[in-house]
């Protein structure tokens, strides 16, 4: 016996999935590629690292994903936001859960960012192992 949502459910073909992925990578690298070669051909040289510009790089590898998989959706039936999992959040549970999220005390997983008095799990480094280097 099937439900209704079973009933309006696209059939995707399985292969839809790698392909949509590798879509997105192909699609990542050509745009690249050809950033690359402009930035060459006027004379510039792109940086390679650095926060912005593994953002940016992220960012952009991120909408060729999503746009892949939405156009490979689209092969079998116009695709609805409910069906890659995206509906509307009650408000007032949404904006509980962001305060909470924000006045949460911080999480001190870098040794950098501790202050001094905070507590430090007992983790074995070289340096508490008796090691000169």
């Amino acid at each position: 016996m099937t439900t209704e949502l079973e009933e309006r459910r696209p059939r995707w073909p399985v292969w839809y999935g790698p392909a949509a992925f590798a879509s997105g990578l192909i699609a990542t690298l050509i745009v690249f590629a050809i950033a690359g070669a402009i930035a060459a051909a006027a004379g510039h040289d792109l940086p390679t690292d650095g926060p912005g510009i593994q953002l940016g790089g992220t960012l952009v590898q991120d909408s060729f994903f999503v746009a892949a998989a939405v156009l490979f959706a689209s092969f079998v039936a116009p695709p609805k936001p409910w069906q890659f999992g995206l509906r509307w959040a009650p408000l007032q549970r949404t904006l509980v859960a962001a305060a909470i999220v924000w006045l949460a005390p911080p999480d001190w997983t870098n040794p950098d960012d501790r202050p001094a008095s905070a507590f430090e799990p007992p983790i074995a480094t070289s340096s508490r192992l008796g090691s000169t280097s």
